[in-house]
């Protein structure tokens, strides 16, 4: 899906991927070139993950990697990654951490609901620049 404030556009060639431009011609006249030129890099790095053997967990550590290019610690310029979030729709679970390079923390809505798990209150991390 992509939506600007004059117009929605349902994109569904490529479901597992989100990207910060649009990419249909009717709305990729508003992409600003400077958001433009990371946003295609960062969407070919993540469409090469796709052709390996890509788990749940592996995802979590490319994207929570300060290393990875997938992660950014541009703070100051109010861009940059606070936390990293993979949802499990089928286990009814997520991967989360805060910060980068954060022991990943699995959350399990099913056990929750089943009274076998207790959800933190506060889930903590570190962000650096």
């Amino acid at each position: 899906m992509e939506a600007s404030p004059q117009q929605q556009i349902v994109n569904d060639t490529n479901p597992l991927v989100c990207t910060n431009h649009f990419e249909s011609e009717k709305l990729s006249n508003q992409n600003k070139n400077e958001v433009l030129v990371g946003s295609v890099k960062r969407k070919d790095y993540i469409c090469t993950l796709l052709d390996g053997d890509l788990t749940a967990m592996s995802a979590y550590h490319h994207f929570n990697n300060e290393n990875s290019p997938l992660f950014f610690k541009n703070y100051k310029e109010y861009f940059g990654t606070l936390h990293t979030v993979v949802y499990l729709p089928k286990d009814l679970s997520i991967i989360i951490g805060v910060g980068g390079n954060s022991k990943p923390l699995i959350l399990s809505l099913k056990e929750y609901m089943d009274g076998k798990a207790v959800l933190p209150k506060v889930i903590k991390g570190s962000i650096f620049e």
